[in-house]
């Protein structure tokens, strides 16, 4: 409904991250750090592909506990490979960009784990206190080229936009 998005506008104003996240402030903060970047055309980092186009899959023996399991074992899902690079040239990147065939994303990158020093410049949401249990705090970083499809994940989420947009749908039912 759009009381939802309407009650959440703004509940980031206070967050020090908002104003201090600069593509600067990044790049001179980690700018030597390795990280993990997936390039991927159209900005498409996930799909299906029929298992028989991959020539060791009729040698490839999934575990019955696993087989068992998986909905439609003719499908793989394929991913972009990834690159380690200092943080400074994917924020490089980034910046030269303008090509919207391309697409560098830096996902599923644990702020704690990677970044720590970010962790205090994002605040615990009073509306949200005691409501959802944090199992990660990831940054995700791209060009804005990234099409992420419809998925489920296992935990809350709560999607925190610091700079720029995005554009998202969410199903409805009737």
């Amino acid at each position: 409904p759009l009381c939802f998005h309407i009650y959440f506008l703004g509940a980031l104003k206070n967050w020090p991250a908002m104003k201090k996240w600069t593509t600067e402030f990044l790049t001179t903060k980690f700018g030597d750090k390795m990280v993990r970047v997936a390039f991927a055309p159209y900005g498409e980092y996930e799909g299906c592909e029929k298992a028989h186009h991959f020539e060791d899959f009729k040698d490839f023996k999934f575990p019955d506990v696993v087989k068992s399991q998986l909905p439609f074992p003719d499908l793989v899902v394929v991913r972009p490979a990834f690159l380690e690079i200092p943080f400074s040239t994917f924020m490089s990147i980034l910046q030269s960009s303008n090509d919207s065939s391309i697409s560098a994303y830096l996902e599923y990158s644990s702020i704690p784990g990677l970044l720590p020093e970010l962790e205090q410049d994002i605040k615990e949401m009073p509306f949200l206190s005691g409501e959802l249990k944090r199992r990660h705090l990831n940054i995700w970083l791209s060009n804005g080229n990234t099409l992420g499809k419809l998925h489920f994940d296992p935990y809350d989420n709560f999607l925190c936009q610091v700079s720029q947009q995005k554009k998202f749908s969410l199903p409805v039912t009737r």
